[in-house]
C-alpha cells in the first residue's frame, strides 16, 4: 500500500472532489513518458515560509516551553529539503487564475482528476520502492494562517511536525491546494523524485489553455494516445463565445 490516511492530512469532504494540475506541454509530455508524478522538494517551491512557524506559534510555545522551542526550530529547516510534495488545485470548475499562473504563454495543459482517483492511482502501482519513512504517501488539504499575527487562532500545533508542512500563508488561499506528500524522504537527489502512478486511473479529463490554437489541442491529443492514454483533449471551456441577450 502506498497511500495512507493521516490525522494531519485532512481529506476533502467529498472524495470525488475535482482536482486540477496545470502545466506546460513539456511537463505534460514528461508525465506521459515517465508515467509518474514529480514530487518536488518543499524548499524548491519558492515560498520561504513553507515549513516555518507563525509568529503566534513562537509566542505561545516559547511561553509554554521556553528555550526548548528555539532548539526544536533548528531542526525544522531540514524538513523542507527532505519532504517531497505534488500539488493540485481543488475546484469544481476551471480556474482562469491557475491558467494565468501556470500557462501564461497560452500553451498549457490541465489534467483534471479527483481526490479518489489520485489516491487510487498511487495504490495501483504494485511493488514500487518509495524509500520513505513508513513507505507511505499522505494526501490532504492545505490550511492557511496569518503568519504575522499574534492571535492564538494562528498558532500551528506542534504535536506533530507535519502540521508545519501542511500550513501556508493566507495569501495563498486562492490556490485551494490539495497536497500529496512523501514526508522525511530518504535518498533525495536534485530537486525531487518521480513517483509512478496509474495514468488510466488518474486522468479523467485533459484540457488545453483558453488561447491555445487547434493545432496544439490536436498535437496534445496525439501525444497522449501515442503513449497509451486514450482521452479526448478538450479546449478550455473558458474560450467559449460570450452570449448576449
Amino acid at each position: 500500500m502506498v497511500y495512507a490516511e493521516h490525522d494531519v492530512f485532512l481529506a476533502p469532504e467529498d472524495e470525488n472532489q475535482k482536482i486540477w494540475r496545470f502545466m506546460d506541454v513539456p511537463k505534460f509530455a514528461s508525465l506521459l513518458i515517465e508515467r509518474s508524478l514529480f514530487f518536488c522538494c518543499l524548499d524548491k517551491l519558492g515560498d520561504p515560509f513553507e515549513g516555518s512557524l507563525t509568529k503566534a506559534s513562537l509566542l505561545y510555545h516559547r511561553a509554554a516551553y521556553g528555550g526548548l522551542v528555539d532548539a526544536l526550530a533548528e531542526k525544522y529547516e531540514p524538513l523542507r529539503s527532505t519532504s517531497l510534495v505534488n500539488c493540485w488545485h481543488m475546484n469544481d470548475h476551471e480556474s482562469a487564475a491557475m491558467w494565468g499562473l501556470y500557462a501564461p504563454t497560452g500553451a498549457g495543459v490541465a489534467v483534471q482528476s479527483t481526490f479518489a482517483k489520485l489516491r487510487l492511482s498511487l495504490d495501483r502501482i504494485p511493488d514500487q520502492p518509495v524509500f520513505i519513512t513508513g513507505d507511505v504517501i499522505h494526501i490532504g488539504k492545505i490550511s492557511h494562517l496569518d503568519f504575522d499575527s499574534n492571535d492564538i487562532k494562528d498558532m500551528i500545533p506542534l504535536n506533530n511536525l507535519l502540521n508545519l508542512l501542511m500550513t501556508k500563508q493566507k495569501s495563498y488561499e486562492h490556490e485551494r491546494e490539495l497536497r500529496a506528500m512523501l514526508p522525511l524522504a530518504d535518498q533525495v537527489a536534485g530537486c525531487g523524485r518521480l513517483i509512478p502512478v496509474d495514468l488510466d486511473t488518474l486522468v479523467e479529463n485533459i484540457f488545453v489553455s483558453p488561447t491555445a490554437p487547434e493545432r496544439l489541442r490536436s498535437a496534445v491529443e496525439h501525444i497522449a494516445k501515442a503513449y497509451g492514454l486514450e482521452r479526448e483533449v478538450q479546449h478550455s471551456r473558458l474560450d467559449r463565445s460570450s452570449m448576449f441577450y
